[in-house]
């Protein structure tokens, strides 16, 4: 008797291990991963025509059937919910942007307040049949029985896009757009106007496209030719090279309602950024009277600035934003206001008696009163301002936002969040995603503690976080991706997950990884 109690035992332990295998098998790697989530043994086969719930938020929809048609080749009809296989449920009880999914034998019952929280949920699915199709291709198309609750750390989820130092298409814009809604992000913060370019239309100023959105090259584009003899991936996009020594590109407003459009599908934020006093010097090429001096030029550390002691270059200002304004639907606008070199400002007339007339203690006032003047004409059309911490030097009205940069100036931190701003917290370390990869970077990004270097400062302090990307050393799109993945992986578990352990994301980075090389993204590899 004992041999066959012994294998009777011995049969049922791998009966057990083979479940538990089978089960861990086809348990999704989902990035970021969800605050809570349950596998139970079973699985739901997906038929090959899949009804889905008309009451599903229209975008939530249109993505859904188009990731079961277009990943599982499943023919996709729309029917009551009482009648789906796919159906949907709202729960007032969950947060903005939350969501649960139920998956049993049956069918996938999903639950949101909210069209974000469903249109997460719906990126949620595509994860996990993107794990079963490119894991295990041939298989029956099944999932798990699945119990998901999830919601966001916080619900300002941003990436920061430099299109300014180097021009990147409208096509590429919306596949980004596609890339950062799969990782549950929904803000992206275009920076379209710097020294180096001006990338969209502004009606009223038709020389900012034509004029400023071109320039010769510069000393980071002959680091650039320079590289590329080694590295093809440093070459620059030739099809933003005109005649030979001209290169850039700009969006019209069909092209940046059409990115918006697409945006908004996807459950993303457009916030425009037009950066302004400083970093002028692709407009003040278009319009020379907008500097103080007439002319373009480069001061002791940063280009010659606007000048804020001419009311015609006030009323540019205002013109460009009001167009802005009304070209993007988002309730904030970035007007920059770093980094300005003020030298010109101190030795023109006009400034020095504005300087006198408000009894600045320095030139820092005009910079201070740019803002307040932009501020108060943004009000107007309903939107909010948001500056970097350069400009929340001075006392600015504490209803503009601040994205928070210089992290050299920690202390700086806690000193602008108690005067009342709302902050966007993005130190240069490890937020710039523009800097050389390396492994520890990218676990330095995903275990940020906010509380080890800046101090009196908490999670609870901020709005949210934003990663970054600056174009001066990124010439092409296949650079940009290179870069980009996988920070952008760690970035999105660190802003949406409580809860984050390191040993298991790496595991799970490994299916994202083949999901990349599948879909023909470019990304750096490290070996671990």
């Amino acid at each position: 008797m004992k041999p066959i109690i012994l294998i009777g035992l011995c049969l049922f332990v791998q009966i057990q291990g083979f479940f538990a295998q089978n089960r861990d098998i086809y348990k999704p790697f989902l990035i970021p991963r969800p605050q809570q989530e349950k596998y139970s043994d079973g699985f739901l086969r997906l038929p090959a025509n899949i009804t889905i719930s008309i009451d599903f938020d229209i975008n939530a929809k249109e993505l859904l059937g188009n990731i079961l048609t277009g990943i599982l080749n499943i023919k996709v009809t729309e029917v009551p919910n009482k009648d789906s296989f796919i159906r949907f449920f709202p729960d007032n009880s969950l947060d903005n942007e939350a969501y649960r999914i139920i998956i049993d034998t049956a069918r996938i019952n999903v639950y949101a307040s909210d069209a974000q929280g469903c249109l997460w949920a719906v990126q949620t699915l595509h994860q996990m049949i993107k794990h079963i199709y490119f894991t295990y291709p041939g298989q029956d198309k099944q999932l798990p029985v699945t119990n998901i609750k999830d919601s966001p750390r916080y619900a300002w989820r941003g990436f920061h896009l430099d299109v300014a130092r180097h021009f990147l298409t409208k096509e590429y814009l919306l596949k980004t757009i596609e890339r950062l809604s799969f990782y549950k992000i929904n803000k992206l913060n275009l920076h379209l106007s710097d020294d180096q370019g001006w990338r969209i239309e502004i009606d009223k100023y038709p020389l900012l496209t034509e004029v400023g959105a071109w320039r010769t090259f510069n000393n980071f584009d002959s680091i650039c030719f320079r590289e590329a003899k080694y590295n093809p991936d440093m070459e620059i996009d030739k099809r933003f090279i005109r005649k030979d020594s001209l290169y850039g590109g700009y969006y019209t407003k069909a092209d940046m309602r059409e990115i918006i459009s697409h945006a908004k599908k996807y459950g993303i934020e457009i916030i425009p950024e037009i950066d302004m006093p400083g970093h002028m010097s692709a407009a003040i090429r278009a319009y020379p009277w907008l500097s103080c001096t007439g002319n373009q030029g480069w001061g002791n550390e940063f280009s010659y600035p606007v000048c804020p002691c001419n009311p015609k270059v006030i009323d540019f200002a205002k013109d460009v934003y009001a167009e802005i304004a009304d070209l993007f639907p988002s309730g904030f606008i970035h007007i920059g206001a770093d980094e300005v070199e003020r030298d010109t400002w101190e030795i023109n007339e006009d400034c020095k008696k504005l300087i006198k007339k408000n009894k600045m203690k320095s030139s820092e006032g005009l910079r201070t009163l740019f803002v307040e003047k932009i501020n108060e004409s943004l009000k107007v059309k309903g939107k909010k301002t948001i500056v970097w911490d350069d400009a929340a030097i001075e006392n600015i009205s504490n209803d503009i936002h601040v994205t928070f940069w210089r992290e050299w100036m920690n202390e700086n931190a806690d000193i602008i969040v108690g005067k009342g701003h709302s902050m966007i917290f993005m130190p240069w370390t490890p937020f710039y995603l523009s800097d050389w990869p390396s492994f520890e970077r990218w676990k330095e990004l995903y275990e940020f503690d906010i509380t080890k270097n800046f101090p009196n400062m908490t999670d609870e302090k901020i709005v949210g976080y934003q990663a970054c990307v600056w174009t001066e050393l990124i010439p092409n799109e296949i650079r940009l991706e290179e870069l980009i993945h996988p920070n952008l992986q760690a970035y999105s578990e660190f802003i949406w997950s409580r809860e984050r352990n390191w040993d298991d994301f790496l595991k799970r980075m490994r299916l994202h990884n083949r999901i990349m090389d599948k879909e023909g993204i470019r990304y750096h590899s490290y070996h671990y």
